[in-house]
């Protein structure tokens, strides 16, 4: 995944840049500077392109370094508010990719790998199928993924118009459950199938930043009030 943009390598360097940009747009939510994280994200997919990983974790580290100089507290709606915005474009672009997968499964047109055969080797695999079932036959796991970045985006559009906890609330153990799945098949990857999916990888990563984004929080000020109303 290093080296000059040829047609060979577009598919793995955009990934490698996303999977770096990511990175620090996820940080950026509780720094409250997501035009940096944003940037980031942007300039990590473009020199993704022009030199993989290369320029790629340079830039990212630089966005982090740059981020992370804010040392001013922020107000825990701003970061609920960065939190929700970030899940839902991680939302979008998880459906990109497991909508990719989905479509080689069913079209039976191999998935694009930079040369590399290790991304058909494991989505080809009886690990990347559940079942059979009745009627339906095996399901495609990046199906399921699919289907649970769809929702995901949809419980994140609804968390931003309703003060109720709920959609969050889901967001989270739907991406708990996303993220045990994920990193069971990274094992399967590494240990048994010996090949490493890149478009896999991004999915993995994506699922797990929304996890830890979704991850319940209480507003420090209510904990607050509520420890001075057990002490009254």
């Amino acid at each position: 995944m290093l080296g000059l943009l040829t047609p060979t390598t577009l598919i793995d360097s955009f990934l490698v840049g996303l999977i770096c940009g990511v990175i620090p747009l996820f940080f950026s939510t509780g720094k409250n500077r997501l035009k940096l994280g944003f940037g980031g994200l942007l300039a990590c997919l473009a020199s993704g392109l022009l030199l993989g990983l290369l320029l790629a974790l340079p830039v990212s580290v630089l966005f982090l370094w740059l981020i992370f100089r804010q040392n001013r507290p922020v107000a825990f709606e701003v970061q609920t508010r960065n939190r929700r915005l970030v899940i839902t474009i991680l939302a979008m672009l998880g459906i990109f990719v497991a909508g990719y997968l989905t479509w080689s499964h069913y079209s039976g047109v191999p998935v694009y790998c930079g040369g590399s055969n290790s991304c058909e080797t494991v989505n080809n695999s009886r690990y990347a199928f559940l079942g059979p079932f009745p009627v339906v036959g095996q399901i495609p796991v990046a199906l399921i993924g699919l289907t649970g970045y769809i929702i995901i985006l949809v419980l994140s559009l609804m968390a931003g118009k309703a003060d109720h906890q709920w959609p969050m609330l889901l967001i989270f153990g739907g991406a708990l459950i996303g993220t045990m799945l994920q990193w069971y098949l990274f094992y399967i990857e590494v240990a048994v199938l010996r090949a490493i999916c890149y478009w896999c990888v991004t999915s993995q990563t994506l699922i797990t930043l929304i996890f830890l984004l979704s991850f319940p929080r209480q507003d420090p000020a209510a904990e607050e009030a509520e420890a001075d109303r057990a002490e009254a």
